[in-house]
């Protein structure tokens, strides 16, 4: 007779104890606010309020006082003192100067203060002073005067000649000789020019 062997058992997979999974923390006061505090803070752009008509004329005032100083104010701006020189300058050199400071330094609104200066030329008198003769009206002689200092410190800085003064020269109105017939106007260039007079002589000329 034959042995039967005997049938083995099926095998039984090893299932592995399922473990409970512990319920996740409830989220605390503390982790909610530091995730507030880690949100970017989003500022909304305030809207710049329109100046109200009173401070739009402040702002105009300040402007047009920038605009137009005083004399005083032009000399305490430019009050660092100027570095010593000592060139020579001729007349002609003082009255090319002056014209360009009548011509870049003065401002086209000060319409009067251009006129009086430019119908005068300067003239060079001892110790180089630079004078200029104007009628002796205070509303003539005050405006020039606040305007003394920077024309003169201008003369210096041009001419390079620190030891320069420019002065004004008062004349009475009632000196102030004015030549109309061709005589008068011969006999007033013959006196600042001599030399007209012996060019007449010499060429025999005659005075109509």
């Amino acid at each position: 007779t034959q042995r039967q062997e005997p049938t083995p058992a099926p095998k039984q997979e090893a299932v592995a104890p399922k473990t409970e999974q512990a319920p996740a923390p409830a989220p605390t006061q503390e982790s909610a606010e530091s995730k507030q505090e880690a949100a970017p803070i989003q500022v909304k752009p305030i809207a710049t309020p329109r100046p109200s008509q009173q401070e739009q004329i402040r702002q105009t005032r300040r402007q047009f006082r920038m605009r137009h100083k005083t004399a005083e104010e032009d000399t305490q701006e430019e009050a660092a003192p100027l570095e010593e020189a000592h060139e020579a300058f001729t007349l002609e050199d003082a009255q090319i100067a002056y014209s360009r400071y009548l011509e870049d330094e003065i401002p086209k609104e000060e319409i009067v203060l251009k006129q009086t200066l430019g119908d005068v030329l300067p003239q060079l008198g001892d110790n180089q002073v630079l004078s200029i003769a104007l009628a002796n009206s205070p509303a003539i002689i005050e405006p020039v005067k606040k305007k003394l200092p920077h024309l003169q410190r201008y003369m210096q800085s041009a001419l390079k000649n620190t030891d320069l003064r420019v002065e004004i020269q008062p004349i009475d109105i009632e000196r102030i000789y004015i030549p109309t017939t061709n005589r008068e106007k011969y006999e007033a260039l013959a006196e600042s020019y001599p030399i007209l007079h012996k060019l007449k002589e010499q060429l025999q000329l005659r005075i109509l």
